[in-house]
């Protein structure tokens, strides 16, 4: 799989974790095994980046603005992961075979939203990833 592939596999299983109500685990377990030309360097890429975007993801949401889908929260993620090694958007977002659907004009706006503030802090919840519902209960104000 090329890295866009990878992503576009991402994204799928990041809008099948959060449409069912299965445990991520057990999600990512049956979307490889019914995936089974994907080999184990393919199948690590992708977890590691579902779970990469899972554990940002309340970072990721308050960047974006509220809710977002798989698609979003990939984009959202690659804009601002500082990990030197992950392809940027533009270079995933290519509508190439298997690669997710080129950037539209109001992605790319978010794109440049999202770089203009990638050192915006944002608030307590979102920095821990914790939902804002369960803050409080955590000791956050």
């Amino acid at each position: 799989m090329t890295p866009a592939a990878r992503a576009q596999a991402a994204i799928d299983l990041l809008n099948e974790i959060d449409a069912g109500p299965a445990a991520a685990d057990r999600t990512v377990a049956a979307f490889f095994k019914a995936r089974r030309y994907a080999g184990a360097k393919d199948r690590n890429a992708v977890t590691d980046l579902v779970y990469a975007v899972l554990r940002r993801q309340g970072e990721l949401r308050w960047r974006l603005g509220g809710p977002a889908d798989g698609r979003r929260l990939v984009l959202a993620h690659l804009a601002t992961a500082d990990d030197d090694a992950t392809d940027g958007p533009e270079a995933v977002f290519t509508g190439d075979r298997y690669a997710p659907a080129p950037l539209a004009d109001a992605e790319r706006a978010l794109l440049a939203r999202l770089r203009a503030n990638r050192d915006a802090t944002p608030p307590a919840a979102a920095r821990a990833n914790v939902p804002d519902w369960l803050w409080p209960g955590l000791g956050g104000k």
